[in-house]
């Protein structure tokens, strides 16, 4: 089968749908199910509404790279996730395999639709991960890395600056490299230990100072379980840890 990028609008996805499965001949169908990505407020009813419509013709694996992204109660955000979790509710019901790629996210998955089987797949670092042979040779400083994007990076320094300045202290960081677009509000010292910001780098660039550095820093909160972001690749590089705010 050739492999062919097809751009269809929400009104003609059904028929699109079948279309694709007539010619290829084949009943299976693979969704990376992220909500914003197919609709602005995360709440795709075309998708699932078709998708259920077509169920008795299809055999349906579904990744599910997030459950829902919420907010405080007077965003819009807030008031989405009922939506937006009956619409993951109704997808892992027509689907016949289940992939995730967090436990936050299987965790989530399976509280939605109770009894549910998934696999748990951790996606790969856009930075290039290291092998084990890499890993075992590498030689790590005591730096920690904080990588992400503005809003991201802002919660580090904000809501978890006094995690991240007791846990280097405890864990005797010399230096904290800063990686991601520029922030006017970034610290240039944490508890005495330094910060350097390196603007954007590229891939290969980042991928250095991860396998490199002793520590990975990352925001987490549990309203937001399932976003990545590009912290995935401190999972596969840094041997530790810190979550701000724990």
């Amino acid at each position: 089968m050739q492999d062919a990028v097809v751009q269809v609008q929400p009104s003609q996805f059904v028929e699109s749908l079948r279309a694709a499965l007539s010619s290829s001949g084949t009943r299976d169908v693979l969704l990376h199910y992220v909500g914003y990505g197919f609709a602005p407020r995360g709440c795709p009813e075309w998708l699932v509404a078709g998708l259920e419509q077509c169920k008795s013709g299809i055999r349906l694996t579904t990744i599910f790279h997030e459950i829902h992204a919420s907010g405080p109660p007077w965003t819009v955000r807030f008031w989405l996730v009922p939506k937006q979790q009956s619409l993951i509710r109704r997808l892992s019901r027509i689907s016949a395999h289940r992939i995730v790629s967090s436990p936050a996210v299987r965790d989530g998955l399976q509280r939605m639709d109770r009894g549910c089987e998934c696999r748990l797949i951790p996606t790969p670092s856009g930075f290039a991960e290291p092998s084990c042979k890499d890993l075992e040779s590498a030689t790590r400083l005591p730096e920690a890395v904080v990588l992400g994007l503005p809003p991201v990076r802002r919660r580090v320094y904000g809501e978890g600056l006094q995690a991240v300045e007791a846990f280097c202290s405890r864990a005797g960081i010399e230096k904290i490299h800063d990686v991601g677009p520029s922030i006017a509000d970034a610290p240039s010292t944490i508890g005495g230990t330094a910060v350097e910001a390196h603007g954007m780098l590229r891939a290969e660039s980042v991928g250095a100072l991860l396998r490199e550095a002793g520590i990975g820093v990352r925001e987490v909160r549990q309203i937001e379980p399932s976003l990545e972001d590009v912290f995935i690749s401190l999972i596969g590089t840094s041997p530790t840890l810190a979550r701000a705010g724990e």
